[in-house]
This record gives C-alpha cells, structure tokens and sequence, in this order.
C-alpha cells in the first residue's frame, strides 16, 4: 500500500511539490521517497498536508470513530482479520453501535 501510495504522488509530483507546497509545509522528499511504511508516508506527507501537528492528532482527525454516533442508516462492514487498515480491533466499535 505504502508503494501505491508513492506511485500516485509520483505520478503527480511536479502539482504536490512545488517549491511553495514543500516550504510551507516543511516536506521532504527524500523521506516520502525512502517511507517503508504508511505510518512513515504519512508522517512524512499526509500529516503535513492535513495541517496536523501530531501523527496522534491526524489518525483522530482522519478516523470515523469520532463521528460514529452521528451515523443514522444502517451500514454493513466486510473486513477480513489481516486488513491492514482496519484491524479487528477497532471492529469492536462496530459491534458496539
């Protein structure tokens, strides 16, 4: 996922990382380049981009637990136990509502 990741803003460099994008933001290439992990991508990129200071504060900001009880139609969840972004334990939120 990470190097999919690295393909889209590859594909899309010369838009993302223009001289004022990357001074505004204090982006460094060579560390999205080199992230071995989405936890490394996003703290290189996403959090950045978002506006986030902390790695704690983006995953809270881009999470839907914290809108959970605002939900009003029924949803179904398919996850498999090895999913990499949902692991079974935030399912329990599910399970819960």
């Amino acid at each position: 996922m990470t190097e999919n990741m690295r393909t889209i803003l590859r594909r899309y460099q010369k838009q993302l990382f223009t001289e004022e994008i990357t001074k505004k933001y204090d982006i460094n290439e060579r560390a999205i380049w080199s992230a071995a992990s989405l936890v490394e991508l996003d703290e290189a990129y996403t959090r950045r981009i978002s506006g986030c200071a902390t790695m704690e504060e983006f995953y809270k900001k881009a999470s839907c637990v914290s809108v959970w009880d605002k939900i009003k139609k029924p949803m179904v969840f398919v996850n498999a136990k090895d999913d990499p972004i949902v692991p079974p334990a935030l399912l329990k939120h599910v399970r819960n509502a």
